[in-house]
């Protein structure tokens, strides 16, 4: 009696409100948003995002190519989507969790998209940056809580930490005041990055326009 005391001086009762079968079910929503958002990239990288042409305002084009760029990630997305549920994931409500990874992809493609029409290879590098700090800030893997302050004041405006937040409600069972704070999370970021591209993207592509023709006219690209 007294041994086993001082070896387990307290019992606890556990009980799992949402309950995960596997380790690979847990860490699912993170690799499926740092899917999302490499998908996004890799668009960028294959697809042109800005043209200079007279017929066009930029503003136009920016939202004409957009709408390109988003069909994709949509079908991106369902890919993404399928193989989990062929694999056989995991996921607690299937119908949310197809709807999530596709508001998922629509988050992270017009913030990518955004990013490569405004700077080109300046925002493909940006996307990169900000893909690297998302891997160790958004709660995906490592609590943001052992990290220092900066990344954990940071933590709140990454996307994929509201798109993580999402995806375990639809996997690991639903919250709901978590789920539309996520919710409106990202949708306060398209409406901010559209606004803001909206902004400096004509002013910014004329200055971008010349540049890109002088390094023509160098020879050196």
């Amino acid at each position: 009696g007294a041994n086993n005391y001082f070896y387990s001086p307290v019992s606890i009762d556990r009980k799992a409100v949402y309950p995960v079968d596997n380790y690979g079910s847990s860490v699912a929503p993170f690799y499926i948003s740092l899917a999302l958002w490499l998908g996004a990239i890799m668009s960028g990288v294959i697809l042109k995002t800005r043209y200079n042409d007279p017929i066009y305002k930029p503003v136009e084009m920016y939202f004409g190519r957009m709408v390109l760029y988003i069909v994709i990630g949509l079908l991106q997305a369902i890919v993404t989507a399928s193989g989990c549920l062929l694999v056989g994931m995991e996921v607690a409500n299937p119908l949310l969790f197809v709807l999530t990874v596709l508001f998922g992809s629509i988050v992270c493609t017009t913030i990518v998209y955004s990013l490569i029409s405004l700077f080109d290879n300046g925002g493909k590098a940006l996307a990169i940056i900000i893909l690297v700090l998302q891997i160790s800030t958004t709660n995906g893997i490592y609590p943001v809580y052992v990290m220092n302050d900066f990344f954990q004041a940071l933590n709140p405006y990454l996307p994929m930490t509201h798109a993580i937040a999402l995806l375990r409600n639809a996997l690991l069972g639903v919250y709901w005041p978590t789920f539309f704070t996520g919710v409106y999370a990202m949708i306060g970021m398209i409406i901010g990055t559209l606004i803001v591209t909206i902004i400096i993207k004509e002013k910014f592509d004329k200055v971008a326009n010349k540049f890109e023709q002088a390094l023509k006219d160098s020879g050196l690209f």
